[in-house]
């Protein structure tokens, strides 16, 4: 990182530090009351520069973690989350920009090159919406869904160096843990606020489940991968514990999301790791029903019944409201797309909806089909980004599952690949690129299919999926 520190003696740094400083000041002061949190956020994100500039790791590490704040999903600008993206914004400035000046920017993977180009995007994207867009303030509070995007190659930069990838993987585990904690607490609260038995039944916390749902996939991997019997035990309790938080959202998206993601590592695992899924799946399914019913019986029925009762809503032909309201809400996406597909209309436009509860047309930037929200917010060429960016990373964490000979590695790989492919399908309900949290958890596969692939090609050739190599 020495590149970064003999760059502040140039003229280019400064030159794009105060233009850095000028569009922060810009967005603040447009973004009306978020002004109040510029200067103490600003300030305690240079304060952090300031003492990490010798430790650039930890303030890297920082960055990340500091994304937890995020997590309870706060309404408006609050301190912390003005921290958190003032710091991705100077991480960007001060870290991504003098690598690429000198041409060190660790860009050589497809998922390196859709990342390059979903920034460029998201660039278009506010341009556009300042232009087209209804109301400055919304365009503000989208681009905050693309914050993770801004360190992705200082994370990239980093991961080359092992004592880095094992304090990321920590902080990864505790920020999972900080989930679950955020949730049961919350459930535990509307339990206790609950005195009918409907109130009771419409308790959840439908919140940060891509999470839950990277987490439940890892240790189902982990228990496929590993092959030692204390081990599979830990990753049993783990994915018991993730299991229990995503039931508790009361997600239906979610759930057939974890399906989706436990039938593609299945698919694409070798013979005797779904060997191991099967029979571990089949003992912890039995053992769970059992134990649940017996000890906890109560709460069991509660949970269950108010589980079965959201999948019930969703039944073939009968559709609760909030779905009826999606089908209207796309057709009449749709039909705006059809009427400008190639250029979009950027973040923060609006569109008119139908709500089917009050009988009333308002104004909205949100779309709750993800393939349609990013086609209507940056045109067909956006979405193709996009699309490429999917596509790259199933490929690549194929790639490394069945190249690498890393227990760990291969384990991340195929979970990687598996809640990739569940955030596809739930994608369809609920936008999984158009949401701080969600677009993380990109952004954390993107980095470690990023470095592995790249490892793999060093180490003599491109591997394809089959886990043979190519000739580079």
């Amino acid at each position: 990182m020495d590149t970064v520190v003999n760059l502040t003696k140039s003229p280019q740094f400064w030159l794009i530090s105060a233009l850095t400083a000028v569009l922060l000041v810009f967005i603040m002061v447009a973004a009306g009351s978020m002004f109040y949190f510029a200067i103490p956020a600003i300030g305690l994100a240079a304060l952090g520069v300031a003492i990490s500039i010798r430790y650039p790791k930890l303030l890297v590490l920082f960055i990340f973690v500091s994304a937890a704040a995020l997590f309870e999903n706060p309404e408006g600008m609050t301190l912390q989350g003005g921290m958190h993206y003032a710091l991705s914004v100077l991480a960007f400035t001060l870290g991504v920009i003098p690598l690429a000046i000198t041409n060190k920017l660790p860009a050589r993977t497809p998922v390196d090159y859709s990342i390059l180009l979903l920034i460029g995007f998201v660039v278009y994207g506010v341009a556009l919406g300042f232009v087209v867009g209804d109301e400055t303030t919304r365009t503000i509070a989208e681009i905050a869904y693309f914050a993770p995007l801004l360190p992705f190659f200082l994370y990239r930069y980093f991961f080359a160096d092992l004592q880095f990838q094992k304090l990321f993987g920590i902080a990864l585990l505790f920020m999972g843990i900080a989930v679950l904690a955020i949730n049961l607490y919350n459930y535990q609260a509307l339990l206790a606020e609950a005195v009918l038995d409907w109130q009771y039944q419409l308790a959840r916390v439908p919140r940060n489940e891509v999470m839950l749902l990277l987490g439940c996939s890892f240790f189902i991997a982990a228990i496929g991968v590993t092959r030692q019997f204390y081990l599979k035990v830990i990753m049993i309790g783990m994915l018991g514990i993730f299991l229990v938080g995503l039931v508790l959202t009361h997600s239906r998206g979610y759930y057939l999301a974890l399906l989706t993601s436990a039938f593609a590592m299945f698919l694409i695992a070798d013979r005797r790791t779904k060997w191991h899924l099967i029979l571990t799946g089949l003992v912890m399914i039995g053992s769970a029903v059992f134990i649940a019913m017996i000890f906890f019986a109560d709460l069991f029925s509660v949970v269950y019944n108010a589980m079965i009762d959201r999948i019930n809503l969703a039944q073939f032909g009968q559709l609760d409201r909030s779905l009826q309201e999606r089908v209207i809400e796309t057709q009449t996406v749709w039909e705006k797309i059809v009427a400008n597909p190639i250029a979009g209309y950027g973040l923060g436009t609006t569109y008119l909806r139908y709500s089917i509860i009050q009988g009333i047309h308002h104004a909205s930037s949100y779309i709750h089909n993800g393939y349609l929200a990013v086609w209507f917010k940056f045109g067909f060429f956006g979405f193709a980004a996009f699309m490429f960016l999917l596509y790259a990373l199933l490929k690549q964490c194929r790639a490394i599952y069945h190249n690498s000979t890393q227990k760990p590695v291969k384990a991340f790989a195929l979970s990687g690949f598996g809640t990739v492919a569940g955030m596809m399908v739930v994608n369809i309900t609920s936008p999984q690129f158009l949401a701080f949290t969600n677009m993380l958890v990109f952004v954390i596969i993107a980095v470690f299919a990023s470095h592995y692939y790249d490892q793999l090609r060093k180490s003599g050739g491109t591997p394809d999926e089959d886990g043979q190599e190519l000739s580079s």
